[in-house]
Parts: C-alpha cells; sequence; structure tokens
C-alpha cells in the first residue's frame, strides 16, 4: 500500500490550495481504506456506505458504481478549468443543462468556477439516482427531442423501442445472468473476470435503460457484502449465517 504517496499527495493538495486540510485527510483515509479493501470493491467507503449516500460518496471519490472515473478531473497544473464543461460523451442533456446554471447561479461563468462547478456527469448522476427508472425515460425522451430538432433522429433511441432493440445484441439475459451471480456470491468465491462480467452485464442495463443506476449499484453492493461476509466465514471456519451475526455484533 503506497500510503506514503497518498499523504504527500494530500500535503501538495492542502499547500497549492486545491483541497481543505480536512478534506485531504478523508482522501488519505478513503484511498488507505480501500488500498486494505479485501472484496475487490470500487472502495471501501461505497462498500461500507448505506445505498442512499452511494452519489455522495461516488461525487466525493470521483468514482462510480464499477470503479471507473465518474467525470473528468480538474489538471493539477495550470489554471483550473470550468468543471461545468468538462464532461465524457456520455454525458446527458440533463446534466450539460444544469451544470453551468448551478455554475452561473452560484458565482461562477463559462471562464470562472462558481461555488457550484459540477462536471454534467456529477449532476446526471444525482440525477438519475433520485429520479430512477423513470427519470431516465424522461432523460431519453428529451435527449431525443433535441436530436430531433438538430436532424438527429434515431428511432431507436427512443425509450420503448429501445428496451427491444440493442444493435442486434439482444441483452434478454441479462438480468437472469446478473442475478445468478449475486445468488453465487455468498458460496463461491468470485475471480476478477466475474466482477467484469458483472459490470458489463450491470453497464448494458443501465445503459438501455433497464435498470436505474441506483438498482445496479446496489447489486454490486450486494455481491461485494457477500463475498465479505464468505471471506470472513471462511477465516473464522463457521457458517455464512454465523459469519453474518458475528459482523453485525461487532
Amino acid at each position: 500500500m503506497d500510503v506514503f504517496k497518498y499523504a504527500s499527495d494530500a500535503v501538495y493538495d492542502v499547500f497549492t490550495g486545491k483541497k481543505k486540510s480536512g478534506a485531504a485527510m478523508m482522501d488519505v483515509m478513503s484511498k488507505f481504506m480501500s488500498a486494505a479493501n479485501p472484496v475487490n470493491s470500487p472502495s471501501w467507503l461505497q462498500t461500507m456506505s448505506p445505498t442512499i449516500v452511494d452519489p455522495f460518496a461516488q461525487h466525493y471519490e470521483n468514482m462510480n458504481y464499477f470503479g471507473g472515473k465518474l467525470a473528468p478531473e480538474a489538471p493539477g497544473y495550470g489554471p483550473d478549468k470550468v468543471m461545468s464543461y468538462q464532461s465524457y460523451k456520455n454525458a446527458g442533456p440533463i446534466g450539460k443543462t444544469l451544470a453551468p446554471l448551478f455554475n452561473k447561479i452560484s458565482g461562477g461563468s463559462k471562464t470562472e468556477r462558481g461555488v457550484v462547478d459540477w462536471s454534467p456527469n456529477v449532476w446526471d448522476n444525482y440525477f438519475n439516482f433520485i429520479a430512477g427508472g423513470t427519470g431516465q425515460f424522461w432523460a431519453q425522451s428529451f435527449a431525443l427531442a433535441n436530436d430531433a430538432t438538430g436532424g438527429k433522429f434515431d428511432a431507436t433511441k427512443i425509450p420503448v423501442v429501445k428496451t427491444f432493440y440493442r444493435e442486434g445484441k439482444p441483452n434478454a439475459g441479462d438480468r437472469s445472468k446478473i442475478e445468478s451471480i449475486v445468488r453465487s456470491s455468498s458460496v463461491t468465491d468470485l475471480k476478477e473476470r466475474d466482477y467484469e462480467n458483472l459490470t458489463k452485464l450491470l453497464s448494458r442495463q443501465v445503459e438501455s435503460g433497464e435498470m436505474d443506476a441506483k438498482k445496479a449499484a446496489s447489486k454490486m453492493k450486494t455481491v461485494k457484502r457477500r463475498q465479505y461476509i464468505k471471506k470472513f466465514a471462511d477465516e473464522n471456519d463457521i457458517t455464512y449465517d454465523e459469519a453474518v451475526k458475528a459482523l453485525k455484533e461487532q
């Protein structure tokens, strides 16, 4: 575990004004706990925290539910970029609308960062968590209308059509594969390829609108927790149920 690197990075961030001392210390602790994480999860914080705080934990760590970057990061050199205009290609119209709006309301502009200057990807993540599947339906409909007015209409992007059309790649069996992995996570040691497969299945479900991001995150968290309990049971030579009881009493 490269604890010294985490600490030196934190000191640099504090001295350069990029982070407050408290935030820097929390960052060091989060990275330290993640490095020691026995369940191969995106982070210890996200694995052990209640689902209701997932979007806040993901925003704080800039890490989505399967371990990838949630949004582009501000460069550690040169002038600060206005993050409300920095996003990945998958950023939706909701995030692209809210990000510059709140940046402007909080005192920012296209060239100056406001108090609330978040990437469109961060806003999309909060929106998808709060609004769920219904929100994603309307977000996709909003995007479709936006494309239609710009001459980019694609019928396969209509939410109802999108459920049944996957450009020749049916995903009807994805849900059963996900449930199979979830069920087996309490009795089988999952390998890295199993996590990669689960991530791919969950991502495809979210992208197609068949599962909201909140539910996908919950599925991944369930698998991680069950693996942690199983590992605890194996190390102490007890049953899974006994491990659950023992961990509750800790």
